[in-house]
């Protein structure tokens, strides 16, 4: 796993942990904003690149799975067919 993958966990495992404090400290109504922005951005990433996802070797909703974690990262691995 690339760096890049390491630290998107690492922000996306903040942002999700933002849901188990008191939202009184604005660091963590912060990353929940950012957690549902993320998240719709990598659903929109899902939808334009899904025939390249399903034309991809492998699982569709393992790829799918990866672009809605890493995003355009995992895209830019996946094998471009033609």
């Amino acid at each position: 796993m690339s760096t890049v993958k390491l630290l998107i966990l690492v922000a996306l495992a903040v942002m999700l942990g933002s849901f188990f404090v008191p939202s009184s400290h604005g660091f963590f109504s912060l990353a929940r904003g950012m957690l549902w922005l993320t998240l719709g951005i990598h659903a929109l990433e899902c939808a334009v690149m899904l025939p390249r996802l399903r034309a991809a070797p492998g699982s569709t909703a393992g790829h799918v799975a990866q672009v809605m974690l890493f995003g355009g990262f995992h895209v830019r691995e996946t094998p471009k067919l033609t």
